[in-house]
């Protein structure tokens, strides 16, 4: 299903957009490999909610090597200090593609 990530590997660079459900699109930097990635970033305020959103990176996951997809590499989960919790989908960055939040929809 990709790989697990950690929420602290990852700089962010720049916002890129944002969404319903409480969704933020990010240029990330992955710190220990130095690769730029797209960050899709999560808030549930319940892990009944986070699991919810858990079956899109499932679903991500299973429809790789598709040439008219971004890639999936993974996702991780956080626990905020606010009591509530982040679900972040790694995926492929699209230089110079405009608007990544409609790619992600």
């Amino acid at each position: 299903m990709g790989t697990m990530y950690r929420k602290q590997d990852f700089r962010k660079l720049d916002l890129l957009g944002s969404g319903k459900k409480h969704t933020k699109i990010y240029k990330v930097e992955h710190i220990p490999s130095g690769k730029i990635f797209a960050l899709k970033e999560i808030e549930a305020k319940s892990l009944d909610k986070l699991n919810e959103y858990k079956d899109e990176a499932v679903q991500l996951s299973k429809v790789q090597a598709h040439p008219n997809l971004i890639k999936f590499y993974g996702y991780y989960f956080a626990e905020t200090a606010y009591n509530t919790y982040r679900l972040g989908i790694i995926t492929e960055y699209i230089e110079g593609s405009g608007n990544l939040e409609t790619i992600y929809r």
